[in-house]
């Protein structure tokens, strides 16, 4: 019966923390969604993998700023 007991309250937390592990999944998928509408919408960058190029387009701003008189 304790073992019973012990597998029952374990799986129970381990289900737990599945539940817990999905949700946060799901809300930072939906932050990088957000994220990359964003992204799209004001520069000519399509995707948050694209780190390079970010660097470049910020580069680039920066220099525009300094050389703007």
């Amino acid at each position: 019966m304790k073992t019973d007991i012990r597998v029952s309250h374990v799986f129970n937390f381990f289900t737990d923390i599945i539940e817990e592990l999905q949700a946060a999944y799901k809300e930072s998928q939906a932050r990088i969604a957000t994220f990359e509408k964003v992204l799209r919408e004001r520069t000519p960058l399509g995707s948050i993998d694209e780190v390079d190029d970010f660097g470049n387009y910020l580069n680039t701003l920066s220099m525009r700023t300094n050389v703007t008189p």
